[in-house]
């Protein structure tokens, strides 16, 4: 999965989606995503490519919202399979944060 390609799938799903923390907060399901690993592939003593670690983080009012599972369907459809991690957010308001993490590839250098 290329970055462009995460863009539209998350953009596809019809709700509030930042890349980085630019959220308010206020919107309900959300999604925020942002980069936090980056390796170069290389081989023959050259760089060819960076996978991009990024983490998705899904927030909602409610355990297993509809667009949640929608999010994680259309991953599945394109070969993504990923592992959910679910909290219970109190401040400043009761949430529940989903999060996981997507490999995408990147021409970084």
């Amino acid at each position: 999965m290329t970055k462009s390609e995460l863009d539209t799938l998350l953009k596809g799903l019809s709700i509030a989606v930042a890349e980085g923390e630019g959220s308010d907060g206020s919107t309900f399901p959300r999604i925020n995503y942002w980069e936090f690993v980056w390796a170069l592939q290389s081989a023959s003593g050259g760089v060819y490519g960076c996978i991009v670690t990024y983490q998705i983080s899904f927030f909602s009012l409610k355990p297993r919202h509809a667009k949640l599972i929608e999010l994680i369907q259309a991953l599945a459809a394109v070969g993504v399979i990923v592992t959910v991690q679910h909290e219970t957010v109190l401040i400043p308001s009761r949430m529940v944060h989903s999060f996981f993490t997507v490999d995408v590839i990147e021409d970084l250098i």
